[in-house]
């Protein structure tokens, strides 16, 4: 995170693209996502680490957050959500989502 801002919660859906859990109007249900994590205060920055080997080979991923800016005294002053930078779902609302394929890793040597 930059600019002062704090992870509060994160949602991460990693799987089929057909399975990303929306309602019937096509917008992302968040609350759904089957990676979720509440973070402690102060967090910046989280990794979240997947078995591919229970993913597709080509998959869609979707990353929602929630987010807070806090004063001098630690109270919040500001909350936003945010969505890391994709396609969109296609229902009314700026949930977004992107693709990736998975990539075998080589051991070649650096120039």
């Amino acid at each position: 995170m930059d600019n002062g801002w704090e992870l509060v919660k994160t949602h991460i859906f990693a799987g089929n693209c057909n399975a990303i859990p929306t309602n019937k109007g096509g917008n992302s249900q968040v609350g759904q996502f089957p990676f979720h994590e509440n973070h402690a205060v102060g967090i910046t920055t989280y990794t979240l680490t997947l078995d591919l080997n229970s993913l597709p080979t080509c998959m869609c991923v979707a990353t929602h957050v929630e987010v807070v800016k806090r004063d001098e005294n630690g109270n919040v002053i500001q909350g936003e959500t945010a969505w890391r930078e994709g396609t969109g779902f296609g229902g009314g609302n700026w949930a977004m989502k992107f693709n990736y394929c998975k990539q075998e890793c080589t051991d070649e040597p650096q120039e």
